[in-house]
């Protein structure tokens, strides 16, 4: 107790004014001046807690002989080169000591099954670096199918939020003169076509939201001014972002605008012959669009067409249906006591469903035959690890990459089939650690 009564005193004396009437004065924040996060003074201040923190750690043998392990695994050849099927390439992007920017590069299939694939290299960052005198860091590509030449390239200065992204061509491996280029800021592009993109920036005050993302998309046609380009949509300067994309499935083409007021909920709007219909869902679910099939994600109760759809479910129905009024959902994962969903991942023809099932993976395949929904497990798979998977390409097979790891095995990489009780392994990173003994 003689612990306790000090500070219960000290408490009692700090509320007396305010018990007596008096009003409070409120008590000022003399960090305040660190919320200009780019300014000079936050900057050094930071840099200088920053030296002493190095200067107490880093001077350790201990943390010289982590730093050392750590680099040499990160740096290691013998890592699993992840790789993203573009057209007939698979594309992988790598960073090691002799490439602190990267490596975008590809190659085929049969070379990647190689433990020495031989690789093209389709855009060298370090050597662009030096060129341009900027330390780009790669922030990805947005392809455009079903040619799957043009991509629009995002590079951040330095690994900022921002990036600028421009048009590169992947058959010549060289940025396209007079391409769609953005200025750095956190912008949205996305392809409608090899000559439109819809584009959101985010400049300034009249552009941005609150939070700093793009608060109006527009539709912007190659070879005229970013200033003309179409208005499509606009949020509320209060909202997190909105983003506008064209789903490119052949036979499929539709475009949506999804509206995001915060980071957990969100508005989804088809684009059709110039009106935005918004789909009825509740606003804390992801709507999916696939094929002639929408899947809905759901984080809270639903109660929709007399029924009651389980938070954590996710749920199938026809979209042309949906959009007429219709509610005729089946059910692709339910949740209950000892599984919850982690992904899912749409191919061509089925759907891999990702579900935990007391910590473990649980992988399914679901398809639809005469509109009627079935799951069949994949086998092949360990019966304890942490399993990712996703479609290799979504637009022309059924594949799908297996990511596999667990506390005591290295990670493997396989190629999956459905119909095959055998997963192919491709890629296995080396052991790091020795998993046996005391």
């Amino acid at each position: 107790m003689r612990s306790v009564m000090p500070i219960l005193i000290v408490a009692l004396c700090a509320a007396a004014p305010a018990i007596a009437g008096r009003p409070e004065t409120p008590p000022t924040d003399p960090y305040l001046w660190l919320e200009d996060v780019t300014g000079v003074k936050p900057l050094e201040w930071v840099a200088a807690q920053n030296r002493r923190t190095t200067d107490e750690l880093a001077s350790t043998p201990s943390f010289r002989d982590l730093n050392a392990r750590f680099l040499g695994i990160l740096n290691s050849t013998a890592r699993i080169p992840y790789v993203e099927k573009i057209g007939d390439s698979y594309y992988n992007f790598w960073r090691d000591k002799d490439h602190e920017h990267g490596l975008w590069r590809r190659t085929s299939l049969d070379e990647y099954r190689k433990a020495d694939p031989r690789w093209e290299t389709v855009l060298d960052l370090d050597a662009l670096s030096k060129t341009e005198g900027v330390s780009w860091v790669f922030h990805g590509a947005s392809v455009l199918p079903p040619e799957n030449t043009r991509c629009l390239l995002a590079l951040s200065r330095g690994g900022a939020d921002a990036a600028v992204v421009r048009e590169f061509d992947l058959a010549t491996r060289e940025f396209v003169t007079g391409g769609f280029s953005i200025p750095e800021s956190k912008s949205d592009l996305s392809w409608i076509d090899r000559d439109r993109v819809f584009v959101g920036v985010a400049f300034d005050s009249s552009t941005m939201t609150t939070s700093g993302y793009p608060r109006v998309i527009r539709e912007w046609k190659r070879g005229t001014p970013l200033e003309s380009a179409t208005p499509v949509f606009e949020a509320r300067q209060e909202d997190v972002s909105v983003r506008a994309s064209r789903d490119l499935t052949p036979g499929f083409e539709r475009d949506f605008v999804v509206r995001s007021p915060t980071f957990f909920t969100n508005e989804t709007y088809l684009r059709r012959g110039g009106r935005m219909v918004k789909l009825d869902k509740p606003d804390d679910a992801d709507a999916s669009p696939w094929r002639e099939w929408l899947l809905i994600q759901l984080r809270s109760d639903w109660v929709v067409g007399g029924k009651t759809w389980p938070a954590g479910a996710l749920l199938v129905t026809k979209f042309d249906a949906f959009i007429a009024g219709g509610r005729d959902f089946q059910i692709l994962f339910e949740p209950s006591a000892r599984r919850s969903l982690a992904g899912f991942s749409a191919m061509r023809n089925a759907i891999v469903v990702n579900e935990l099932d007391e910590v473990k993976s649980r992988l399914y395949l679901a398809s639809a035959q005469d509109d009627t929904w079935t799951r069949v497990p994949i086998a092949g798979l360990p019966e304890i690890g942490n399993i990712g998977a996703s479609a290799v390409d979504p637009h022309a097979s059924d594949d799908f990459w297996l990511n596999i790891s667990d506390y005591l095995s290295p990670a493997r990489l396989m190629l999956g089939r459905p119909g095959e009780v055998n997963p192919e392994l491709l890629k296995q990173s080396p052991n790091f650690f020795t998993a046996g003994g005391a």
